[in-house]
């Protein structure tokens, strides 16, 4: 591949956050995280389990740290406890040694990954349903609605990074902003509140400043 179609996905970051960021102010976006915000709360959700592979594994420790700030009393001082448990999983180790049959209540499955066809996602969201764990609990994140997971998944929430020529390049980027926004919801907090807002577009337009280097 050549050098020119790796630089232009890594240059185009900042345009997939910004993508990402205005349509979770959209009225759509904002629709799906008061949704599930507001099922969260009804539903008494205690554990939220995430479940990825590569790059959408690692992106995954960002909710696994802020929900469970409760265990770090600097992250409690800053933020606030919450009694939601985060647990992560790499979908292989979640094929093979996750038990669905146990510590089901109170509990909702997010399985993250950028095509939503992968043959793991696929055996996960599989092995959860011959389990009989309600369909209401198992939610997707990925870039295309039209998907398996996109088609499975009771809440639906897309990544909006567009296309990639090298893998994880603006997915995970934007995997990481878009966890953010579903742990605030989970928290009962606002998901995107203007001070938040200024922060990640400030952020963005240092990204887009430091590229002009290249």
């Amino acid at each position: 591949m050549k050098f020119d179609l790796i630089l232009d996905d890594l240059l185009s970051i900042p345009k997939a956050l910004l993508n990402c960021l205005r349509y979770y102010l959209s009225e759509d976006g904002r629709n799906k995280l008061e949704e599930i915000k507001r099922y969260i709360q009804e539903s008494k959700i205690k554990r939220i389990i995430f479940i990825g592979h590569a790059y959408n594994y690692f992106a995954s420790i960002i909710p696994l740290r802020y929900l469970n700030s409760h265990y770090f009393s600097r992250m409690e001082e800053l933020q606030g406890s919450t009694e939601i448990t985060c647990i992560i999983y790499e979908i292989d180790e979640f094929n093979s040694y996750y038990n669905p049959f146990k510590n089901l209540e109170e509990t909702i499955f997010i399985f993250i990954t950028s095509s939503g066809n992968s043959n793991q996602i696929r055996k996960g969201l599989k092995k959860l349903l011959d389990a009989n764990v309600d369909p209401q609990r198992i939610w997707g994140i990925s870039d295309y609605e039209e998907s398996y997971l996109g088609m499975k998944a009771h809440y639906f929430l897309p990544l909006k990074f567009g296309t990639e020529k090298i893998m994880g390049t603006k997915s995970y980027v934007n995997a990481i902003l878009l966890f953010y926004f579903v742990c605030r919801s989970a928290m009962n907090k606002e998901a995107i509140p203007s001070n938040r807002e200024e922060d990640i577009r400030r952020l963005i337009f240092e990204i887009k400043f430091y590229n002009q280097d290249w």
